[in-house]
């Protein structure tokens, strides 16, 4: 008798282990198809603008999201605002007009002109904390991830690398004249920086996208476009050329150029890559249905690392990656914005 009850202990202890492990699979496959969060942003009298020079939305360090939304009629320079909310209560926590307005994708510092009349500010969005550089006068320019170094493009065509915050030149880098021209001008100049400061891309008036290196000097040039940020050794670029017309593309050193995910007919054209160029996602036609997933992507090999459902019949108006890809942002049209989490690369 005594043996009878042991086995049936020992068979009820196996099987409430499996059913304990059964019901965790269960629970991480049903938590693996919810959002980590859900913000609401209101809308009544504001409604998201998705901007070439200031993405709709963006992680602003690791606490928090920022929305670009306008307010009103009139000047869209009047009425454009980037919105701080927590990532934990989903409410707004600072607001920031996007006149000049250059985010840190590594921090949640960010270049800005919070005074019309004013200089340009460096700004960290968590505390609120300002300080003016009047010496920052050209652009483009952006923050350099060491947190030391702003960049900056001149009339001259001469890329400045000058220091923080009191504007000792460290570093000029002048650009070669490029092998063709553009009629188009560049109605959002931009400088990129890899996320180890060492390369970085330019997107000037009239002139094709060229980067560099910073320790050799080489320059490089990239077609015509939008530079987006550096994917491990390539340059991710959305093409305005003809023969592939708004794609991104990878430019490498060589010249090389590669399709990174073909735009499918009737899906909807987000793209975003994080900043330390370890993924990048989009959005996809799901497999044998009319559905749309955002697709998650290691940015060296391309393979598929998540996929995540879309909410069916409202449009998504943008999508964005932290720093390092574990977390998506998704925000739709009335407002909803999805926070995902990811396994961490």
């Amino acid at each position: 008798m005594r043996r009878r009850r042991t086995v049936l202990v020992a068979f009820l202890v196996l099987l409430v282990v499996e059913l304990g492990g059964a019901i965790a699979a269960g629970f991480s496959a049903w938590r693996a198809r919810r959002p980590w969060r859900v913000l609401h942003a209101s809308l009544a009298e504001k409604h998201f603008v998705g901007l070439d020079d200031t993405p709709l939305v963006n992680f602003v360090g690791s606490d928090a999201l920022g929305l670009v939304v306008t307010r009103g009629g009139g000047s869209r320079l009047r009425n454009e605002f980037l919105e701080i909310r927590s990532l934990e209560t989903g409410t707004v926590e600072r607001v920031v007009p996007t006149t000049g307005l250059v985010l840190d994708p590594f921090s949640s510092r960010a270049l800005a002109r919070l005074n019309p009349d004013g200089p340009v500010e460096l700004v960290d969005l968590a505390v609120g904390t300002r300080t003016p550089l009047p010496w920052l006068v050209e652009a483009p320019y952006a923050l350099a991830p060491d947190g030391t170094t702003v960049a900056l493009v001149t009339s001259a065509l001469v890329l400045e690398l000058r220091s923080l915050p009191d504007g000792t030149l460290v570093r000029t880098l002048p650009i070669p004249a490029p092998s063709h021209y553009t009629t188009q001008a560049a109605y959002f100049p931009r400088v990129v920086f890899s996320a180890r400061s060492e390369r970085l891309a330019v997107l000037a008036s009239r002139l094709p996208i060229v980067f560099c290196d910073r320790a050799s000097e080489a320059w490089y040039e990239a077609g015509f476009g939008t530079p987006v940020g550096f994917a491990q050794s390539r340059l991710v670029v959305l093409s305005s050329e003809l023969r592939d017309p708004d794609n991104p593309i990878a430019v490498g050193p060589s010249g090389s150029r590669h399709t990174i995910t073909p735009w499918e007919e009737h899906a909807t054209e987000h793209f975003t890559l994080s900043a330390s160029g370890e993924r990048f996602a989009n959005i996809r036609r799901s497999p044998g249905t009319k559905a749309e997933e955002v697709v998650v992507h290691d940015s060296e090999t391309e393979t598929i690392l998540r996929r995540i459902p879309i909410r069916p019949r409202i449009d998504v108006q943008g999508i964005a990656l932290s720093t390092r890809g574990e977390r998506l942002a998704v925000a739709y049209v009335d407002g909803l914005v999805e926070i995902w989490e990811l396994k961490a690369p």
